[in-house]
């Protein structure tokens, strides 16, 4: 007979994250805070709360609308753990649920153009906007089908991008971008059009991509064969916008080996070729800017350990004509996969060192200042 009383915990019962505990020393002021600890990085209670009071509650940008140009265009997204379709039908974009009203299964898988939805178990058939259309051989079925929908989601528009809320009482949308529309000034992406995408999986925690796409502490040192070269000083005055978003300006130079402008200028800058500016819209969208380009990271968690990125290159309209453009958009992704794999060493390094569970981490560089407004955040409301 076991020795386990009732109510005792099981041997392998995982141990509930004490977020307050843990979270403690980031939540210091920056001269005196420390890095988050390994446990929210590596561990399946963290990623949880992630999904649970961050990824379910926020508002999430999925996309851009011109990936959907004509009716029955589509793409689909899997966010952590739940899978969902954006298409644009007759009235519009609209993003839902992309389970089968049957048995769950996806009614479709990546991206393209469709007159209608057909689940590949059991030959479902929904129409475009995800109303329930055929259900073969459900003739003796008692259950009214006639009704049947694809659970919609709350979707929003901004500057040309895509965005999607869980929940069933969002933060109005208005009042989630209205703090980032003056210090964005810069990211006139509705101004843009999109040139390339790349996406990239990371072995890594998601906030590991989201800390490392703010730290400008790093860029001269891991990017000094690239673009780390062209930083022009270590003073940043970081905007801090409510819930989690930051914004900040400085001097470098367009993405390119020698750091020349590879694109027309973006007219509303007028800072020079040496213009860059990053921001970040809490909790999965990345901003960057430069005198000739635009750049979107979306990032996308899939386990405590594993991260997707979708990055979005755009332009301005006058840069589409110009002359070898394809050439120059063809070097441009390949600089940008340059600079990315560089990355991907730190933060799949940083990762390896959180799953062993002996890192001790330590203070924050005044360089890191976004980091820490974000991480903040972070911790308020896994800790919530």
């Amino acid at each position: 007979m076991s020795r386990r009383g009732v109510g005792m915990n099981a041997p392998n019962a995982p141990v509930a994250l004490d977020v307050a505990s843990l979270g403690a020393p980031m939540r210091k002021p920056l001269n005196a805070a420390r890095h988050l600890p390994s446990e929210f990085y590596a561990s399946s209670q963290a990623f949880r709360l992630d999904k649970e009071r961050i990824f379910l509650t926020h508002w999430l940008c999925v996309g851009r609308e011109e990936e959907l140009p004509k009716v029955g265009d589509y793409f689909t997204r899997n966010v952590v753990g739940e899978p969902i379709l954006v298409v644009r039908d007759g009235s519009g974009i609209a993003a839902m649920q992309n389970q089968c009203l049957h048995r769950g299964v996806e009614v479709v898988f990546g991206e393209g153009n469709a007159r209608r939805f057909i689940c590949p178990y059991h030959a479902w058939v929904y129409d475009v906007g995800g109303r329930l259309t055929r259900a073969p051989h459900m003739d003796n079925c008692t259950a009214d089908l006639s009704a049947g929908q694809l659970p919609r989601l709350r979707t929003a528009h901004w500057r040309g991008w895509i965005f999607v809320n869980f929940s069933e009482n969002p933060q109005p949308f208005d009042e989630f971008i209205a703090g980032y529309e003056a210090p964005l000034w810069f990211y006139r992406s509705d101004q843009c059009r999109l040139a390339g995408k790349v996406v990239v999986d990371v072995a890594c925690n998601w906030k590991f991509v989201a800390e490392n796409l703010l730290d400008i502490y790093h860029v001269s040192t891991l990017h000094a064969n690239t673009f780390g070269k062209f930083l022009k000083n270590d003073k940043f005055d970081f905007q801090y916008i409510p819930g989690g978003g930051v914004s900040f300006e400085y001097e470098s130079a367009p993405l390119t080996t020698d750091g020349s402008k590879a694109f027309a200028m973006l007219p509303w800058v007028q800072r020079g070729l040496g213009f860059a500016g990053k921001a970040a819209i809490f909790p999965n969208m990345n901003l960057s800017a430069r005198a000739d380009s635009l750049r979107m990271w979306i990032i996308w968690p899939v386990s405590e350990g594993r991260t997707q990125v979708h990055i979005y290159m755009l332009m301005h309209e006058d840069s589409f004509d110009a002359r070898d453009f394809e050439g120059k958009l063809a070097r441009y992704k390949e600089y940008m996969r340059s600079i990315v794999a560089e990355d991907q060493v730190a933060v799949e390094s940083m990762q390896r060192l959180a799953a062993s569970g002996r890192f001790q981490p330590g203070p924050l560089s005044h360089m890191e200042g976004a980091i820490h407004h974000f991480l903040n955040r972070y911790v308020e409301l896994v800790g919530a």
